[in-house]
């Protein structure tokens, strides 16, 4: 489903076309409105992310020491969440330091939301689901969001998994296409 003009003029201007990596991503679809359906596509989007290695400070008794910190994508669904039940988050996970532990100290962080039929009466048809990712936290250093790369290639992976159950999927909003030069040296795999 392509979207003309008139139905991009009905949406909120944060929705609308911009390429930009922090706007939000709206996905029409038609499937089954479930965790079931959701889950499984950014739980294989946070995994197809490439880890590498990133060197970052942290306290070793109370010396600042640079070390080798591995930069990953996870997820967590929390179903009695108030407003967004699954976030993905982007993570620099230290020596001797699971993922659990790394949690709170994000690079950046979508959210995903599920919206009920009929949210945005004639621009999405009423047989589609819709689900919203939003960046809702993110990090800028040297005039540009850390973790970009990853960014980029996990909301390229999330809109092209709801295209593989539903290749006629509308994608209103921010960036949401891949272009391999965006990650022209892919780092060697980090070793487990």
């Amino acid at each position: 489903m392509a979207s003309s003009d008139a139905a991009s003029n009905a949406l909120p201007a944060t929705l609308r076309a911009s390429g930009s990596l922090v706007a939000p991503v709206l996905v029409a679809y038609r499937g089954v409105p479930s965790v079931d359906t959701i889950l499984p596509i950014v739980s294989t989007a946070a995994m197809a992310v490439p880890k590498v290695t990133t060197m970052r400070k942290h306290l070793v008794g109370r010396k600042a020491v640079t070390a080798p910190h591995i930069r990953d994508v996870f997820y967590q669904h929390k179903a009695d969440a108030p407003a967004y039940k699954l976030i993905a988050r982007c993570l620099d996970v230290g020596p001797n330091q699971t993922a659990s532990q790394a949690f709170g100290t994000w690079i950046w962080e979508a959210s995903f939301i599920s919206f009920k039929r009929g949210q945005h009466p004639g621009l999405i048809p009423e047989e589609c689901e819709q689900i919203r990712l939003d960046v809702t936290r993110y990090r800028i250093q040297n005039n540009g969001v850390v973790g970009a790369r990853q960014l980029a290639l996990f909301r390229h992976l999330f809109v092209e998994g709801f295209r593989s159950l539903d290749p006629s999927a509308t994608v209103y909003g921010g960036q949401h296409d891949w272009r391999p030069e965006w990650w022209p040296n892919p780092a060697p795999p980090v070793a487990q």
